[in-house]
């Protein structure tokens, strides 16, 4: 079952508030010139990934702001009511772990990280990466933020990734210990490109940086779809999370990747 909007009417022109990281404002500027809803939009900033508590901390402090009506970055009522406060962000080290909003319904894609969003599904990031499992991916945002090529960044990540899918740190430290023993398998940069998006400057960069070590380097064709099914109110429960008011947002452990549980009092 889709939901178009909360309302099962997908010619509605709904109101939603946009909470993303920075390293999508390219991506979801393109989107949003052609959708049909009024989108309000604040974009994150990006490193707060590297500490995930500290994200969570800021993301829910602008949703109680936007609950109370006093978030400067949204627009008033007079425009209209938000119908859902959509969140462009994967799970991310358990970053949105227990996100909630009192008053509206939170939406956010079952994925574990920003690639996904970018590659459109968890299906196309999973077929890429298994068939290129030593692979850094690049973007033109992050090349816009000044992101480094860095072993370290890439370990970052893959906890992240293990944090979200498993629940015993102790299985995360021992896939992590696997992990730093195949970097020396580390052996392909994949740039990920959206048609539409200059992306120049940051192809020629990754480009550059292959070549210093030694990696293959590869255009991976990027899709609008996952963001895009995200701003158009298209949210299936297959790679949708539709958080009601009073509940949050926890980690599933599973294909699901989160799931939704009532808050405590």
């Amino acid at each position: 079952m889709i939901a178009h909007g909360l309302t099962g009417c997908a010619r509605r022109i709904m109101r939603y508030k946009l909470l993303a990281c920075k390293a999508l404002q390219r991506e979801t500027a393109s989107i949003i010139f052609n959708c049909p809803h009024a989108i309000d939009v604040s974009m994150v900033r990006q490193r707060l990934h590297e500490t995930p508590a500290l994200l969570r901390q800021a993301l829910q402090q602008e949703i109680d702001r936007i609950d109370g009506g006093g978030d400067v970055h949204t627009d008033d009522d007079s425009g209209g009511s938000i119908s859902a406060i959509l969140l462009g962000y994967g799970l991310c080290s358990n970053g949105i772990m227990g996100l909630g909003s009192a008053k509206y319904p939170l939406v956010a894609p079952r994925a574990h990280d920003c690639i996904t969003l970018l590659m459109g599904s968890r299906e196309r990031f999973d077929d890429d990466f298994l068939t290129h499992s030593g692979t850094y991916y690049y973007t033109r945002g992050w090349y816009d933020l000044g992101a480094l090529f860095l072993s370290d960044d890439k370990l970052r990540r893959k906890r992240q990734e293990y944090m979200d899918r498993y629940e015993y740190e102790d299985t995360v430290n021992y896939l992590m210990d696997i992990e730093r023993d195949m970097m020396k398998n580390y052996n392909r940069l994949a740039h990920i490109s959206w048609q539409g998006i200059p992306d120049d400057p940051s192809v020629l960069q990754a480009q550059k940086t292959a070549i210093e070590k030694g990696w293959r380097f590869d255009i991976c064709d990027g899709s609008d779809r996952l963001i895009r099914k995200l701003l158009w109110g298209e949210w299936d429960e297959d790679e949708f999370l539709i958080v009601p008011p009073g509940w949050q947002i926890a980690p599933s452990y599973d294909d699901r990747v989160i799931k939704a549980v009532a808050r405590e009092s």
